[in-house]
Order: C-alpha cells, then structure tokens, then sequence
C-alpha cells in the first residue's frame, strides 16, 4: 500500500487527474518543478499529513486542497501565489505552513490568524516582489494596439530577495500582466480612455504606468497586493495622429491623404495631380502660395490637420 510519493527534481509541468486517486498517501513531495497548477483531484487524498510544493511556479490552489483536513505541514515557499483559498481557515492541524517567497500582500499573516488556527501563529515571512528590468526606453503609442500588444512580460521579473535570485516571467507562466496607475507628468491620475478611444489616440501626452499581475479576484485576497505591481514605472508617450491632405488647386485627379503622428516626421508622396498647360512646380501650405514642398519632402507633423496645396507654373512652349 502505497503511503508516501516523492516526485520532486523531475522538472514536471503538470500532474495527471489520476494521482487523486491515491488516497492513501500521508506524504508526497512535489517540490523542485515547473507545476503552474495542481489538479482539482488532489482534494480526495483525504489522508495527506505533508504536501511538499516549494519552488514550483504555483499561482493559486485548488479549492479543494482545503478538503485536507488532516494536513499537518504544508510547504510551499518559492512559488508565485497571489491568494489562499477562501476556505483556507478548514485546515485547522496544520502545524507547519511555509508561504515565504510567493506574491501574497504584506497583511496576509493577520489575515491567516483570524482563521483561528490552533497550532500555528503565522508571522511574515517577506515575499517577492515583480519588479521592471533595468531602465525601459519610452514607448511611443499612436493607435491602441501600440499599447495593447507591449510585451509586458519582457520588462519584468519576480525578485526573491531572501534567495537571491530572480524569475524571469514569460507568457508560459500561469500569469496575467496589465498596466495599472496612469499617471501624468504631475503625478496627477489619468483616465487611459481619455487618451485612447475607438483604437484611435485621441490626446497627445507623456503618462506612466505600473506593470501588475492581474489579481486572483477571488481567494482570501482578491485584489489588493503591493507584491503584484511594481514599483517602477514606465513612460508611454502618446501621440495623436493628424491627416495631412492634398488640393489640386485646379488640377485633376486623386491623392489620398497622409495620417501621420504629431510630431513624426513622413516623406511626402508623388505629386499624382495634372493640370492642362500647366507644370507642377511643389506644395504650398496656401491655397495660391508659395511652394514650400516638393515631391518626396520630408514633413514633420503639427498639432491639427494640414493640407498642402498644388503650385502650379503656366508651360512656356517656344515655336520655330
């Protein structure tokens, strides 16, 4: 009869529906893997004293691992938990609980010893911390999708400070980043719509933002955590984008416009317009100016919409 399992350093991603079955272990020892996440089943090995779970990449638990009643010593430092099951206070024989090193918020020991667990008394154990990598250059944002498709998970890596050591996060861990906390260049707070709607960016402007793991939302502590965001921030330069249009003046045929970010600078198109008896001669920002453009000019981009006119030079034809 099989009573005690060791799995550990096998560099497991996952474990089969399977191992609830084995309801007469008192030990198993999981440690030293790559486990995001442990099967619901887990809550049937009704005789389980010691689960071993320390450095995996665990970012919740099952509900049912508070079936567990007769669980004694629970081990799960080194990993990535942002909550506690809400019926975490059913444990009641726990005599061990090692939760140091996981994302769990500075109050989470006071929260643990309402619980009112008889043999235990939590105390903090200091945790990890998500933290941006170095400095992050500015990121320019001229549609939402700029800002939608960042790769957050390359500017940020879970700090074990107590280990000496750093995660390095990617989109395989069980994890979800956003941003969070805009605020403008006065530290005043911003609403991101005012900036951002319909894909468009509809307001010019420097704000930062904190990179956070998206809260459980559920659990004993379901959203505020000062471990899940960073310190840091980063800087994301708005820019709107304002059409640049083309007049004939007189001429015929099309051109379509140019839809250039404030400030950018984009080479202007290929006069396309004709004019009988007429010769192209560059782009005025009058109608009947001066020509300040020519074809393939470089335009830097202002604060409104432009249009450029056509100048057009009377042809000079000589008769022999």
């Amino acid at each position: 009869m099989l009573n005690s399992l060791n799995l550990s350093h096998n560099q497991l991603t996952k474990l089969p529906t399977e191992i609830g079955s084995l309801l007469n272990l008192s030990f198993i020892d999981l440690s030293y893997n790559l486990l995001s996440v442990l099967p619901t089943e887990i809550g049937n090995m009704a005789h389980l004293t010691n689960l071993l779970l320390e450095d995996n990449r665990l970012t919740s638990l099952p509900d049912e691992i508070c079936n567990l009643i007769e669980l004694r010593n629970l081990v799960i430092y080194f990993n990535l938990l942002t909550s506690l099951p809400n019926e975490f206070g059913n444990l009641k024989n726990l005599v061990t609980c090692e939760l140091w090193e996981n994302l769990l918020p500075d109050s989470y020991p006071s929260t643990l010893n309402a619980l009112g667990f008889p043999k235990i008394v939590f105390t903090y154990n200091p945790q990890s911390q998500l933290r941006i990598i170095g400095v992050v250059s500015p990121f320019e944002i001229t549609k939402e999708s700029d800002l939608s498709k960042l790769d957050l998970f390359s500017l940020v890596e879970i700090n074990q400070a107590s280990y000496g050591s750093v995660i390095n996060l990617s989109s395989d861990f069980n994890l979800e980043l956003e941003l969070v906390n805009y605020k403008n260049m006065n530290n005043n707070v911003v609403n991101i719509s005012d900036y951002i709607q319909n894909g468009l960016v509809k307001k010019s402007g420097t704000i930062y933002a904190q990179v956070q793991i998206k809260p459980a939302n559920n659990g004993l502590f379901p959203s505020t955590n000062n471990h899940l965001v960073t310190n840091e921030k980063i800087q994301l330069n708005f820019k709107k984008s304002y059409s640049v249009n083309f007049g004939s003046n007189g001429g015929e045929g099309l051109m379509n416009s140019l839809s250039i970010p404030e400030g950018d600078i984009a080479k202007l198109p290929i006069n396309s317009f004709t004019k009988a008896g007429y010769t192209f001669n560059g782009w005025a920002t009058i109608k009947d100016g001066n020509a300040v453009y020519v074809d393939q000019d470089s335009y830097t981009m202002g604060t409104s919409d432009a249009t450029l006119c056509a100048v057009w030079t009377s042809a000079t034809y000589s008769y022999f």
